[in-house]
C-alpha cells in the first residue's frame, strides 16, 4: 500500500513540476491507444511511459483513460506526444478508500488513495506491460490487462 502511494506521489511530483518535461529535447510522435481490464474499457486510468534505456532515460511520457478507456500520451501540459523508443508502462487507478474518485481539490493528508489496478502494473520494476512508439507515431496502442496479473520475471 505504501508503495502505491509513494509512487503515485512520484508521478504526481513529475507532473506538477514546473520545467519538468517542458522543452522537448527528445523526438517526439504522436501516441494514442486503449486501456482495458478484463475485456472490458476503463475509466481514470494514469499511465506513465518510463523509457527503458537512452538519453531519453529519466524522461515521462504520460496520460489518463476517458470513459471510453482512450488515452493521448503527452509529456507536458502543453506537449502532446511520447517519446520516441521502448518504454515500460505503469498503470494506476487511484481512487478513495470507498471506491469513489479523488476530488482534484482534496488536502492530501485528507486521503488515503488505494489502488484497484493488480499492483504488478503500479511499478516499473514488475510491469509486465512494454511499449514501443516508432518514429511514425502509435495510434493504436492496446493495454489488456487483467485482474489476475502477475510480475514480470526479475532477472
Amino acid at each position: 500500500m505504501l508503495r502505491v502511494i509513494s509512487t503515485f506521489a512520484i508521478t504526481c511530483a513529475f507532473l506538477s513540476t514546473p520545467g519538468c518535461g517542458s522543452g522537448p529535447t527528445e523526438p517526439l510522435a504522436s501516441a494514442t491507444g486503449l486501456v482495458t481490464l478484463d475485456n472490458r474499457p476503463i475509466e481514470g486510468v494514469s499511465i506513465t511511459l518510463i523509457p527503458k534505456e537512452g538519453s531519453s532515460f529519466g524522461r515521462i511520457s504520460y496520460a489518463v483513460t476517458d470513459g471510453e478507456g482512450r488515452f493521448e500520451l503527452q509529456t507536458s501540459p502543453t506537449q502532446k506526444g511520447a517519446i520516441i523508443g521502448t518504454h515500460w508502462v505503469q498503470l494506476i487507478k487511484m481512487v478513495q478508500e470507498d471506491g469513489s474518485p479523488i476530488p482534484p481539490d482534496a488536502p492530501p493528508e485528507e486521503i488515503v488513495p488505494i489502488n484497484l489496478l493488480p499492483q504488478a502494473y503500479a511499478e516499473v520494476s514488475t510491469t509486465p506491460i512494454e511499449a514501443i512508439i516508432p518514429d511514425d507515431g502509435a495510434t493504436d496502442l492496446r493495454f489488456e490487462l487483467s485482474s489476475k496479473a502477475q510480475p514480470r520475471p526479475q532477472y
